[in-house]
């Protein structure tokens, strides 16, 4: 058996360098670095992408074109080129590939937002999102979890202070984003359930050879779909259908008096033109688990590390808090729109350190002509890469762009809310992140308490690197963010929050 699969991958392997050779590189493909058969410009790729990408930019243009194996790749490395794909052409790159099989396998066979292509049922999903899930009434509702999330990060700070002891920021952030987020959607912390997602998602960045060489796939040569199939998606979806059921035991119960208190309420209280099916429910459960812990905790670390490096902006900070807000009453929600250079610290921090520096792959059906005067055309069913890290230093629109300036976003209307091409760690259009309201509301409503309620400072035997991870999708800090705190406002006050 083993000597026959063997044979067989030579056969399919040989078959797919003839192929290469005779395709060829067509004239009219964006510049881009030379692609051997099989491996294409594999060997050449360095670690973290998103800067390796860049470099190429430097080198081949904007827009650049690549093979991974044997898998044409497109990179926008510009605010204007990210502009031409997500705006001008933003419906022929609205797709997602769908030849993937982690991707079919993590979306339950594409029953959910992120994975799944346009069409009915997608804009269904997405509208549901937008004025169920994500309007502004359902994030007043979901206030009071965020706050005592944030009420038992206060306190834990405020237990170490005491004792003169550092503060993990990435442990806490982890506990602060768990916990709200599962408040968010199912009423309880869950913290199995943000385990096994995120457990999940970490397979993404596992070697398989059949995500290269896709004749290869069907093998799963790793046995990355095996382990998903076998152990982890059965765990995911069974946690996820006893929430389900959960919540529609106590709908039942409550006949006309039921009130939705989370999304799970939400999504199984919709009108019968636009309801779900349970598996529609949990796969975008599990995107929003997916999609939001990592993220969003990666986020506040990396705005707490800048902030905390430069005590110069702290102090900027603390003193707009101070103005606003004095120091006999804890933040709240409502103030955030009167906090401009809170504001701008946020907006900051995501342009340099967006949580996932190269977005979700988008995927064109037809070909398409960029345009260029030279009649540059990128081939059909190519997996298009905005390099959002990029197109956020873009020098054509900011000066200094790979310093940490907040002051830059003082006295302007720029926003990461996709219109603004310049600065997209959400990316844009059709394919935005569909939780940008909750993220931006959580982020600011935590970075303001933490300002507002204590004096922050490095170790001095435990310097803030700011420096990235490499190896992962997401970018968090390469080391744990770990600071010492004291109060600056007094403990009856943060006791309020």
């Amino acid at each position: 058996m083993g000597i026959t699969i063997a044979i067989l991958v030579c056969l399919l392997a040989t078959a797919a360098i003839i192929k290469s050779l005779l395709a060829g590189r067509s004239s009219r493909l964006p510049p881009g670095p030379i692609s051997f058969p099989v491996v294409g410009s594999l060997l050449s790729l360095r670690q973290p992408l998103h800067r390796h990408f860049a470099r190429l930019a430097d080198r081949y243009g904007p827009i650049v074109f690549l093979k991974i194996g044997m898998v044409p790749y497109v990179i926008a490395n510009t605010a204007r080129a990210a502009e031409f794909f997500l705006k001008i052409h933003d419906a022929e790159f609205a797709n997602r590939p769908q030849s993937e099989e982690f991707f079919r396998i993590f979306s339950f066979g594409w029953s959910d937002l992120a994975f799944r292509s346009p069409g009915p049922e997608w804009k269904l999903m997405r509208k549901i999102c937008a004025t169920n899930l994500f309007s502004n009434a359902m994030l007043a509702t979901s206030a009071p979890y965020r706050r005592s999330q944030l009420q038992s990060a206060m306190d834990a700070i405020l237990d170490r202070s005491r004792g003169g002891e550092p503060v993990n920021l990435r442990t806490l952030f982890a506990r602060y984003t768990s916990g709200s987020l599962c408040l968010t959607l199912f009423s309880e912390e869950c913290p199995e359930v943000v385990e096994t997602i995120n457990n999940m998602a970490g397979q993404a960045i596992n070697l398989n050879i059949g995500e290269i060489i896709p004749s290869l796939d069907w093998m799963d040569l790793h046995g990355v779909y095996a382990k998903m199939r076998g152990e982890i998606m059965p765990r995911i979806k069974a946690l996820l259908d006893d929430q389900v059921r959960e919540h529609q035991e106590r709908k039942k119960a409550a006949g006309d008096g039921f009130v939705c208190r989370d999304f799970v309420d939400v999504l199984i209280s919709l009108d019968e033109s636009d309801k779900l099916s349970d598996q529609e429910i949990i796969g975008l459960l599990c995107d929003m688990v997916g999609a939001g812990f990592k993220t969003s905790m990666e986020s506040i670390e990396w705005c707490m590390a800048e902030v905390i490096s430069k005590p110069e902006i702290m102090r900027k900070a603390q003193e707009e808090l101070d103005q606003i807000i004095g120091r006999e009453r804890a933040v709240e929600e409502h103030d955030l729109q009167n906090l401009p250079f809170i504001q701008a610290i946020l907006k900051e921090a995501l342009r340099l350190h967006p949580a996932v520096p190269l977005g979700m792959p988008h995927y064109n059906l037809r070909p398409v002509e960029l345009g260029d005067g030279h009649g540059t055309i990128i081939p059909a069913k190519c997996k298009l890469l905005v390099n959002l890290w990029a197109a956020n230093r873009d020098p054509a629109h900011w000066t200094s762009p790979h310093e940490f300036q907040p002051e830059r976003f003082l006295g302007t209307n720029i926003s990461p809310g996709g219109q603004h091409f310049q600065i997209i760690p959400f990316s844009a259009g059709r394919r935005m992140c569909a939780g940008y309201g909750l993220a931006m509301r959580s982020l600011f409503f935590l970075l303001a308490s933490l300002l507002h309620g204590f004096i922050w400072s490095e170790i001095s035997d435990n310097p803030i690197v700011l420096e990235e991870s490499i190896g992962t999708i997401s970018c968090p800090p390469a080391k744990d963010l770990i600071v010492a705190a004291s109060p600056r406002i007094e403990e009856r006050i943060l006791a309020q929050y």
